[in-house]
């Protein structure tokens, strides 16, 4: 995966300042998350990002803790997230709201086809007809992987962590956190498809995109062993945050593997169950946050 796979995005900048900002820096969506009643639910901040699948149908890819929260049988009901107006200058950000269960209660989400919700990432299907309010600044499923990741190497962390107020800064764009691969990422941490990240984790990055960033002054070696130079950059998984251990130091990276088996071949899990906005609420009603 390189930067220009999706091409750039002006960002409408005067002449002399840099006018292209490439995925990474607009692809973390910042998350809110509402119960039944449309009420926010304080505490349950998170990042996304946005997948797109072989067919690219577009996918909302996050923590499945931070929608489920630590209460399995109380779900969020609504998810809310700031995205860049399509047609519109840089800077100007719709909120869009999501449901994430049918009237039915059951999930609209899709868990990993082997693992369920042992995995803690999530893909929900947002349908293309939202491209017609907001530009979607995706990632793609299935790339081949250009990053040789070992022990020690230099990996991002962008992300919304809390306190950061997106709209009350200039743009909607994710905070660069930057941490080094702390376990083989050969191996299977724990049993599960993720290894450890050295990283100062903070409250509201869990969801957030992990990416090998190389800026044009940097030299590196290709997962085939090819020497290259930047600008590169490949996405390698998703921040799932502190570890077992409740050391906020080491974090969990969930593999990019994950996120694509996922994509390709998750199953929408039958829980938990996810209580449906009341009559009263409506999605167009909560696409202006306070």
């Amino acid at each position: 995966m390189t930067g220009d796979s999706d091409g750039p995005l002006d960002d409408g900048t005067v002449s002399g300042v840099p006018r292209v900002l490439e995925v990474p820096a607009l692809a973390s969506l910042d998350l809110k998350f509402l119960d039944h009643d449309g009420q926010l639910l304080e505490g349950r901040d998170a990042t996304g990002f946005v997948v797109r699948d072989r067919e690219l149908h577009p996918y909302l890819v996050t923590s499945r803790s931070a929608v489920v929260g630590g209460d399995e049988d109380d779900p969020a009901s609504v998810l809310r997230v700031l995205m860049h107006a399509h047609g519109r200058e840089f800077g100007v950000w719709n909120a869009v709201a999501f449901k994430l269960g049918d009237p039915q209660g059951r999930p609209y989400w899709r868990e990993h086809p082997v693992h369920g919700s042992a995995v803690d990432v999530i893909a929900l299907p947002i349908g293309r007809h939202i491209e017609k309010e907001v530009d979607l600044i995706p990632y793609k499923v299935a790339e081949s992987p250009l990053a040789r990741i070992d022990i020690a190497s230099e990996l991002f962390v962008i992300g919304f962590p809390i306190g950061f107020d997106s709209l009350r800064a200039n743009a909607a764009l994710g905070v660069w956190c930057r941490g080094t691969v702390a376990w083989p990422p050969a191996l299977n941490w724990e049993g599960l498809p993720r290894m450890l990240l050295d990283f100062r984790a903070r409250q509201g990055q869990i969801g957030s995109p992990v990416v090998a960033y190389m800026d044009d002054t940097r030299a590196f070696i290709t997962a085939d062993g090819r020497p290259a130079s930047g600008r590169w950059w490949d996405l390698v998984g998703m921040y799932g945050g502190g570890t077992r251990s409740g050391d906020a130091s080491i974090g969990v990276v969930w593999k990019r593997e994950v996120i694509d088996a996922i994509i390709d071949q998750g199953r929408v899990p039958s829980a938990p169950f996810v209580r449906p906005l009341v009559p009263s609420v409506t999605l167009a009603g909560l696409t202006d946050p306070p």
